[in-house]
């Protein structure tokens, strides 16, 4: 039967490329990389509120910038991954945003989660607060939790 699986002797070309475009070579590459921004992101939230010496300063900005740049490259990862979709491949990104609405509804809902928890322990690490009088409102306690 041309042009079915059976064709050529029951092969299929090995261009790199499945039938439907998908390079799983490059698909590969972008899972892990995703892989890897998921293993930074929980680096960064695990030892960010340990933190507390004057001489942590810098260190304690990054840990700031670095987990929203992170979460940032995950949002353009996910896109990338879906990158070989027909709804991206014809320009019908908003038919895209209309099926993965709940993801980017989590993904805001995780930024705003990540900023309330971050700011003010960017604030505290700035000012020189000690680990008490940061840890002494209940609100803090509940967006660590959340977090």
């Amino acid at each position: 039967f041309p042009g079915s699986l059976l064709a050529n002797g029951g092969r299929i070309a090995m261009s790199g490329l499945a039938q439907d475009g998908v390079a799983p070579s490059r698909f590969a590459l972008k899972l892990n990389a995703m892989l890897v921004l998921v293993m930074v992101d929980c680096l960064c939230n695990g030892f960010a509120d340990h933190l507390w010496d004057p001489s942590h300063r810098q260190l304690n900005v990054a840990l700031f910038v670095v987990p929203i740049a992170v979460h940032l490259l995950m949002l353009v990862l996910f896109f990338l991954m879906l990158g070989h979709t027909f709804l991206l491949k014809y320009g019908l990104l908003l038919e895209l945003l209309g099926e993965f609405w709940g993801v980017l509804l989590f993904w805001v809902l995780r930024l705003a989660v990540l900023l309330a928890t971050r700011i003010p322990r960017l604030i505290a690490a700035l000012q020189q607060w000690s680990p008490g009088e940061y840890w002494d409102s209940p609100s803090r306690h509940a967006l660590f939790v959340v977090h």
